[in-house]
C-alpha cells in the first residue's frame, strides 16, 4: 500500500504526460476572445513571467525576458552571471479557426554568454531550447488547458 503512493506521487511529481501536452498544445476553445487571452496572460503570469506588451484586440502577447541558467533554473533579476544565462521571452498568440479559439506560444531564447557583451539567438532544435525551454512552454500550455477546461471544444463524436 506505501508503496502504491509512493509511486503515484513519483509519477505526479514528473510533470504532464505527453498526452496531457498533446492535447493541452492543441485544444480548441469555445467561448469568447477576452476569455482566452485572460487565461493566456494569467498563465504566463502565474509562471513567473511579466507581461512586456498586450494587445487584447489583437490577441497579441510578449514577456519581458526571463533569466535562467543553462539548467532551467531561474536567475533572479540583476544577478550579474558568473557563467552562461539563457534569456527567454515568450509570446502569446491567439488565433481563429471555425469559429473557436486556439494559442500559440512561441519562445525566443538567446544565450548570454559570461564574458560575451552580445547574446546569442538559440536555434529551437538544440539544447536548451529543445530540453528545458521546450518543458517549460509544455507547462504553460497544460497550465492554460487547465485553466480553460470548462471551454475545450470536444471533437464531435461518430455514431457506432
Amino acid at each position: 500500500m506505501v508503496l502504491v503512493v509512493v509511486v503515484g506521487l513519483l509519477v505526479a511529481a514528473c510533470g504532464p504526460s505527453s498526452g496531457q501536452i498533446k492535447e493541452a498544445r492543441n485544444a480548441r476553445y469555445d467561448t469568447q476572445w477576452s476569455t482566452v487571452f485572460d487565461a493566456g496572460i494569467a498563465t504566463l503570469k502565474s509562471n513567473g513571467f511579466q507581461i512586456a506588451t498586450a494587445d487584447a484586440a489583437g490577441g497579441k502577447a510578449t514577456t519581458f525576458e526571463r533569466h535562467f541558467d543553462v539548467n532551467g533554473g531561474a536567475v533572479p533579476d540583476g544577478t550579474t552571471p558568473n557563467s552562461t544565462m539563457i534569456l527567454l521571452v515568450v509570446h502569446l498568440k491567439l488565433i481563429q479557426e471555425d469559429g473557436l479559439f486556439r494559442v500559440e506560444l512561441t519562445p525566443i531564447a538567446r544565450e548570454k554568454l559570461r564574458d560575451f557583451a552580445a547574446p546569442n539567438h538559440l536555434d529551437p532544435n538544440e539544447p536548451p531550447m529543445s530540453t528545458w525551454v521546450a518543458a517549460k512552454i509544455d507547462n504553460l500550455y497544460v497550465t492554460l488547458h487547465d485553466s480553460l477546461a470548462a471551454h475545450v471544444a470536444r471533437p464531435p463524436t461518430t455514431a457506432p
